[in-house]
């Protein structure tokens, strides 16, 4: 595919699809320095969360009490009298919302593309609702399931209920694994055969590798000037506050993003492939299910 340009008369919307632990919070937070950006953070996720999990678990005793409480947790938290900036509620996220805002007018006036972060569990059967009356382009960052899956489980195991804590299986509970099916792979298909037939796919552990040589090819495929100086940020958090987020995913997501948050740079930890055989049952199930769509796009990922 050509590299494109910003002389459009209406600049690009460039959504960056993601499995859960490919470092794709860091990932923003170094693109919140690139000139003329304006970050939306899981905006899909949020209304997920909003019209699909919130609501209907609340019928659930195990897991209303786990919800009552968070939402208590999240009340007390922005009635603190903290500046969130452009972090808003939960309750404003919803499919329909976030379509039009997105087609609409950047809330940045001095904003050349908007950048969406999100998983892609979030849109697998909402389709109709991606923007479609303005410019879209298309990434995807893939992590190998050896290390994506055992990292995501244990990253869920604190918000599991009580009684629920140690057992091997997630996705009774976890909203992001329901389904028994790879939706990323699903929304690259559907990407391809209805809007771009070459989108782009980064693979986690290459960029973390070698991200000098991998980002400059991202940046030329999204025609958005590469400077090198995208390679080292400030660790200094503040910037997320210009994140258009949910006040209730800044709040969870204190202890299990902080590290990105914390980000500078790119760093590859350099350990082997975890062994299969050391994984439950669970991790297991879920590696093989996700397994046969990493390689495929993988195929496709810039080197």
């Amino acid at each position: 595919m050509a590299d494109s340009s910003f002389s459009d008369a209406q600049i690009p919307r460039i959504f960056l699809w993601c499995v859960p632990r490919s470092c794709s919070t860091a990932f923003t937070k170094m693109m919140s320095f690139v000139d003329g950006v304006e970050i939306w953070f899981e905006p899909y996720t949020m209304s997920f969360f909003q019209k699909s999990y919130w609501s209907q678990n609340i019928e659930n005793k195990a897991k209303a009490d786990v919800i009552r409480n968070a939402k208590a947790q999240v009340h007390d938290y922005s009635s603190s009298g903290t500046n969130f900036g452009n972090h808003r509620p939960l309750s404003t996220f919803s499919y329909e919302s976030t379509k039009d805002l997105l087609e609409g007018k950047p809330q940045n006036p001095d904003a050349k593309f908007i950048f969406i972060k999100d998983m892609a569990q979030a849109i697998h059967g909402m389709y109709e609702f991606l923007p479609q009356k303005v410019p879209c382009k298309y990434a995807f960052l893939i992590r190998h399931p050896y290390r994506f899956v055992p990292s995501y489980l244990n990253m869920l195991e604190p918000f599991k209920p009580e009684q629920k804590q140690g057992d091997q299986k997630h996705d009774d509970f976890d909203p992001l694994l329901q389904g028994g099916r790879d939706q990323i792979l699903a929304l690259w298909k559907h990407v391809r055969e209805n809007i771009d037939p070459d989108p782009i796919v980064i693979d986690s552990d290459e960029m973390l590798k070698k991200p000098g040589e991998i980002l400059p090819q991202l940046f030329g495929r999204l025609g958005i000037p590469w400077k090198d100086s995208y390679l080292n940020w400030s660790e200094d958090n503040a910037i997320l506050k210009s994140w258009i987020m949910a006040i209730e995913l800044s709040f969870f997501n204190r202890d299990v993003h902080g590290r990105a948050k914390a980000s500078s740079h790119f760093e590859f930890d350099e350990k082997p492939l975890p062994d299969i055989n050391d994984m439950n049952p669970d991790a297991i199930r879920l590696v093989n299910m996700f397994m046969p769509g990493y390689e495929e796009m993988y195929k496709h990922a810039l080197k």
